[in-house]
């Protein structure tokens, strides 16, 4: 009964000292009541990584990697001004896409649905495609065994069936060798 008593008093005192808990740019979302996914989780401000917009003119490549992956221009421009911030440091080598970056940076809830609704449709699509290769290869897998298979058993009854006759069993010296014949 004692262990019980003090865990909970230990419970009851660690509740009190998180409570007490504060960093600064975090706080509690219902203390503030507003109703968009960042102050949900907790952020009280939201800070843009894109400190000044540049006017930034788009390569041919650039165009291309926006048509890749639906973006607008303009969608285009923030992901490379976000790779040249703290973004490109943060999710280098993470294989992200730049709709992942986009979303995980948007600067309101709109954009985070726009984002995550555009990431949605192409991992959908990506899935699909895989599902249907899967059921291709899976198709002429069981094809080409049920082929090779076939072939086996066939060449076992071919074997088997040949007539007795064709082997001369009385020719046929069985090999016995024991290590000791070998070496002399």
């Amino acid at each position: 009964m004692l262990k019980v008593k003090s865990i909970i008093l230990g419970i009851l005192l660690s509740q009190q000292a998180l409570a007490g808990l504060s960093i600064p740019g975090i706080s509690n979302s219902q203390l503030h009541g507003t109703e968009n996914a960042l102050s949900k989780a907790g952020l009280t401000e939201f800070q843009d990584e894109v400190v000044e917009e540049k006017e930034i003119e788009l390569t041919a490549g650039q165009n291309h990697q926006a048509k890749v992956w639906n973006l607008t221009e303009a969608e285009e421009k923030r992901y490379l001004q976000l790779m040249q911030s703290r973004s490109g440091i943060y999710y280098q080598g993470l294989h992200m896409s730049p709709i992942d970056i986009l979303g995980l940076n948007a600067r309101n809830d709109a954009e985070r649905a726009h984002f995550a609704e555009l990431a949605a449709k192409q991992e959908a699509q990506k899935v699909a495609q895989n599902i249907a290769w899967n059921n291709a290869f899976y198709k002429r897998i069981t094809s080409f065994l049920k082929i090779r298979r076939s072939l086996a058993i066939l060449i076992h009854h071919l074997i088997h069936l040949m007539p007795i006759n064709r082997f001369n069993y009385n020719r046929a010296k069985p090999c016995f060798y024991s290590s000791s014949r070998m070496m002399r």
